[in-house]
Order: C-alpha cells, then structure tokens, then sequence
C-alpha cells in the first residue's frame, strides 16, 4: 500500500523509529517515489546504517535525524534541525512508530 500512495502523491513525511523493522520498511517503500521528502528519526543515526544506504539507493530525498520520543528536550531540539530541512513546505505526516516500555 505505501508504494502505491508514494507514487500517487508529492508528500513530506517525518518516520520515528524508522531505523528498523515496520518504520524502515515504510521509508524505503515511500522513498520510492521521487517527489517525496522523508525524514527518518531514531534515537541512533550513527548506527542506522540501512538508512544511510537508503540515501544511495532511493529516489526520493531522505534526511536522518536524530530524536528520541522518550525525552521530551530531544523532541524539542529535534523541531529546530526540522526547520531547515521542511523550509515553507511543512509537514505532511507524522509516522510515529515507536515503542515505549519502562519498567519499575
């Protein structure tokens, strides 16, 4: 389904924990389409090599950030790296695909 909405329309998306998994799968289809801006967020840049191959291998624009959802001064910080990247043309989706758990 994500490839067919990636080809269907120009979007701008942001993906949390898209470093793996169901969030990395939804990246690489919509990356498909090279109209689409995606901007794929994990707690670990530097380690998320697939996504830095993805850059290479797609044809839509990929941006890696780094954010983690579990500290609210990394998502705050995370809006001002944002800014540059979407300028006037804003965000279209946000994918939050992330998993909490604390144990007490």
């Amino acid at each position: 389904m994500a490839s067919h909405l990636a080809r269907a329309l120009e979007l701008t998306l942001l993906d949390y924990s898209s470093s793996r998994g169901i969030g990395f799968e939804l990246v690489r289809q919509l990356l498909a389409s090279p109209d689409n801006l995606v901007v794929a967020a994990c707690r670990n840049p530097a380690t998320a090599t697939a996504l830095h191959d993805l850059k290479d291998s797609t044809r839509g624009v990929l941006h890696v950030i780094h954010m983690d959802v579990s500290h609210f001064d990394s998502v705050r910080a995370s809006a001002k790296v944002l800014e540059p990247i979407l300028g006037e043309t804003g965000l279209d989706y946000l994918i939050n695909n992330a998993g909490i758990v604390r144990i007490h």
